[in-house]
């Protein structure tokens, strides 16, 4: 079976916090509903009876502070300044390997070359 994680929770059953799953109920092959429980206590919530989820913190605040950055960084830049070899004009790619027919070697996708020339 299949369950799926749906937030965290204050459980009333066990008064922890832990994870609201969700699992599908069957009737033979056919499916009828689905099941959403504790993942600590595994206690069973009814339809109405489900607890609210719990606002999950963002993990970038506790490194700066309450203000929310402007933009995240930028490490390796954008696909047309990038100069790896799989935008190359000069790569091939072949079911075994992956040639620079220009310097006539085996090359990585990532690898770099200062004779790049992008492709069209």
């Amino acid at each position: 079976m299949s369950e799926k994680k749906l937030g965290k929770i204050h459980c009333s059953s066990c008064d922890r916090e832990a994870f609201l799953l969700s699992k599908p109920r069957f009737e033979g092959f056919q499916k009828v509903g689905e099941t959403v429980y504790c993942s600590n206590c595994g206690h069973e919530f009814e339809e109405g009876d489900r607890p609210s989820l719990l606002k999950e913190e963002n993990p970038a605040r506790s490194i700066l502070g309450e203000r929310e950055p402007d933009s995240l960084p930028r490490f390796l830049g954008t696909r047309d300044e990038l100069r790896f070899c799989m935008y190359c004009r000069e790569y091939v790619e072949h079911p075994f390997t992956q040639r620079c027919m220009k310097h006539q070697r085996e090359v990585k996708a990532t690898d770099t070359c200062p004779d790049f020339r992008k492709k069209e």
